[in-house]
């Protein structure tokens, strides 16, 4: 989500932002779960494959989003991984 932000951006420019290599990777695990949670949607959606696909933050994203920026880096690392199942926080 960070990696959007308030913009719109193609899976490509995305992966290199979270310097991420693996596509399928990325969209199984993390673009299409955000999508299906309604925080991220498609600027074409009637049209997925277009080539000029980009993504951004719903409205439900943005406020995410934002209240995340507001946090201590430390609470947000203590969120991160409590939503990663990490124990010890």
């Amino acid at each position: 989500m960070k990696a959007l932000g308030e913009e719109q951006l193609s899976v490509k420019v995305m992966m290199e932002r979270i310097c991420l290599k693996d596509r399928e990777n990325f969209l199984d695990y993390s673009l299409n779960p955000s999508m299906n949670e309604g925080y991220v949607r498609m600027l074409y959606p009637d049209s997925p494959r277009h080539p000029r696909q980009k993504y951004l933050l719903t409205v439900k994203g943005l406020a995410l989003y934002n209240s995340i920026c507001q946090m201590p880096q430390g609470q947000v690392t203590d969120m991160l991984m409590l939503m990663l199942g990490h124990k010890g926080v």
